[in-house]
């Protein structure tokens, strides 16, 4: 399999071991991925997250970059995700979309709902179906956060703030949820203290965990893209 780059998967998991990974072992002296390595599930699990990756907005190139810049910075690490995140830098452009692939969001900014009835032979029944908006992007989300929290500040600071939540690896869920819950708590702090938003994001992370893990007891999971 290979990506629009036409850079395999099992290249950049070499350069990765070859060059950041704590564990070079899974390398032959001929700097090739060792067979007991590739019968691992190991290596599926290395594969599916530089797959995931993909999905989401990152090149196969992009990737190899950004592990030439770890190498550079002396950075070592177990895992490829920890040096990948799941999503690839937020770019200044308004116009970028934020949703990743393969996440599940809740929020009504980004989830639509929409009921209807449905004739049958006997009565008339609702019918309720669930989509995900098109796009949403980082211009809608500075919006989002002016509408809701009204900060005295100019647009841009709203801008590069949220930017770098997101790239600090906050999901949008929990930074949509999180906008929502300061615009409802009185005593908390002023709304031009932007960053008191990783404060209120991590409370919805809590929560969307604790939703998660229901899904997952219940056997109610949701998909990605819905």
């Amino acid at each position: 399999m290979t990506t629009p780059t036409d850079i395999p998967i099992e290249s950049v998991l070499k350069r990765f071991y070859a060059s950041v990974c704590h564990k070079p072992y899974y390398l032959t002296k001929q700097d090739e991925l060792s067979p007991k390595y590739k019968a691992s599930k190991a290596y599926a699990v290395d594969y599916s997250v530089v797959h995931s990756r993909l999905q989401n907005g990152w090149t196969t190139a992009a990737i190899i970059s950004k592990l030439g810049e770890a190498r550079a910075a002396g950075i070592k690490a177990s895992f490829i995700s920890e040096v990948i995140p799941l999503r690839p830098p937020i770019g200044e452009k308004e116009t970028g979309d934020l949703l990743l692939a393969t996440e599940v969001y809740r929020h009504p900014e980004i989830r639509i709902v929409t009921r209807a009835s449905v004739a049958t032979s006997e009565h008339t029944a609702p019918r309720i179906k669930i989509c995900r908006v098109a796009s949403y992007t980082l211009g809608d989300l500075v919006n989002y956060f002016i509408k809701v929290l009204k900060p005295d500040v100019p647009r841009d600071e709203v801008k590069r703030a949220v930017r770098f939540m997101l790239s600090g690896g906050v999901h949008l869920d929990d930074m949509l949820y999180g906008i929502d819950r300061w615009g409802e708590d009185n005593d908390g702090p002023p709304h031009e203290d932007l960053y008191a938003l990783r404060r209120y994001s991590r409370e919805a992370r809590e929560e969307r965990d604790y939703l998660d893990t229901l899904c997952k007891k219940t056997g109610r999971g949701e998909s990605p893209g819905v």
